[in-house]
């Protein structure tokens, strides 16, 4: 694949950073998530707003039967504790706590998430 320009070191592409939860099973995200940290960060993407995880405070769940949603939506999320649970391209999930919205919204991500990433359905609107 196409490599990065000379913002990013030649091994590492804009397109690495964003998680792909569709064509990702959980244990490739997590591996993802925690192989570029410190160096930079990888970004979920909920409508046109980015989440970020924190590295340090993943779960991965293993494979699901009878899951009522697709690959890389949210199955599951908790603003009080900004955590997000996705599923992953396996049905597997992957719990991420400490998640903010990237930009000026990071202090507002609890209510982000409150009013835009409402567990009813298990979707996130």
């Amino acid at each position: 694949h196409t490599r990065c320009s000379r913002d990013w070191s030649s091994d590492v592409c804009s397109s690495d950073l964003m998680l792909d939860c569709e064509n990702k099973t959980a244990k490739e995200i997590s591996a993802q998530i925690r192989g570029l940290y410190p160096w930079t960060h990888c970004f979920y993407q909920h409508n046109s707003h980015f989440f970020v995880p924190n590295p340090y405070k993943l779960e991965i769940i293993e494979p699901q039967k009878d899951l009522n949603v697709n690959p890389g939506e949210v199955l599951d999320s908790s603003a009080s504790k900004r955590e997000l649970t996705i599923v992953c391209k396996d049905n597997s999930l992957i719990k991420m706590q400490g998640v903010y919205v990237y930009g000026f919204l990071k202090p507002l991500t609890k209510l982000y998430m409150k009013l835009r990433c409402r567990s009813q359905k298990h979707v996130c609107n």
